[in-house]
């Protein structure tokens, strides 16, 4: 699995977990998620890195850091409440292994 795709797998994770556990739709997800990547892309996230803007930042600032919090906790930040991983926790498991799922199936078929 590639990087591009380990960052695609954990975006869509964040968007289906805003449907399925903090009552988004879909579209809200989508553009909850997209709007979200597009200010974490425009933002220096490490102290000490290059500051200015995106199109002159050196190709090596990563702006992946947040894919190290989990897809649910990112999820429950963008709706605005702390969720409840305790209670969702089966659920979420399931979720995530379907995404990764899904990636794999498609890799093989591709």
């Amino acid at each position: 699995m590639t990087t591009d795709e380990v960052h695609s797998d954990y975006w869509h994770a964040v968007a289906l977990t805003l449907v399925a556990f903090f009552s988004k739709s879909p579209v809200e997800a989508y553009q909850l998620t997209r709007s979200f990547q597009k200010s974490l892309a425009s933002t220096a996230v490490s102290p000490g890195c290059f500051e200015g803007p995106p199109r002159l930042r050196p190709p090596d600032v990563r702006t992946d850091i947040l894919e190290h919090e989990s897809p649910y906790r990112l999820a429950a930040d963008l709706a605005g409440t702390k969720g409840d991983i305790d209670r969702d926790w089966d659920a979420y498991n399931r979720l995530i292994v379907l995404v990764v799922d899904s990636q794999r199936s498609l890799a093989s078929a591709g």
